[in-house]
Parts: structure tokens; sequence; C-alpha cells
């Protein structure tokens, strides 16, 4: 998810650059394109601590609990960074609208 719409948002900022209409949505887009990034990189850690995870549970090791929580919450948070980035652009977008 991240990662598509932060090629739609680089698409989309590309487009307005030279804009001097649009000009007001670029720091929107670029504040949505941080989260995005930030919540791709959070589910790439999902991903290591997933894979960690897995080997600790199978070698019967105490902390696979932890690793299991930091995993959903790298994932919940990754949702999150989604959610926020989309919400700033269309916020900056309707302050130019309305």
């Amino acid at each position: 998810m991240n990662g598509g719409g932060l090629v739609a948002l680089l698409a989309f900022l590309q487009a307005i650059w030279g804009d001097t209409d649009s000009a007001v949505l670029i720091p929107s887009v670029l504040r949505g394109m941080m989260l995005l990034v930030i919540g791709l990189l959070r589910a790439g850690l999902a991903t290591i601590f997933r894979f960690h995870a897995s080997f600790a549970i199978t070698e019967y090791k105490a902390h696979w609990k932890l690793l299991q929580i930091t995993y959903f919450a790298c994932w919940y948070l990754s949702l999150a960074c989604f959610v926020m980035g989309a919400s700033i652009v269309i916020y900056g977008a309707w302050k130019i609208v309305m």
C-alpha cells in the first residue's frame, strides 16, 4: 500500500511541480510522501521481525512473544502511516478547494 501510494504521489508531485496555482498543495504532498516512506520502512521491519519470531518459536526461545508483538506493531504502524499520509494530501487538497 505504502509503495503504491508513494509512486502515485511522486507522479502527482511531478504533475503539479511547475503549476503556481497548485504550489500550496506541494507541502502536503511531501508530508504525505514522508509518511508513506516511513510506513514502507515499517512494513519491511515487520517482515524481518516475523522471520525472527518464526525461528524463535521453532527453537523454543522465550523471546518469541516479544518478536511477535513487535511484528504486529510494525504492521499496524505501517497501516497508520498509509492512512495519515493519504489524509494529509486529501486535507491539503480540501483546503485549496474550500
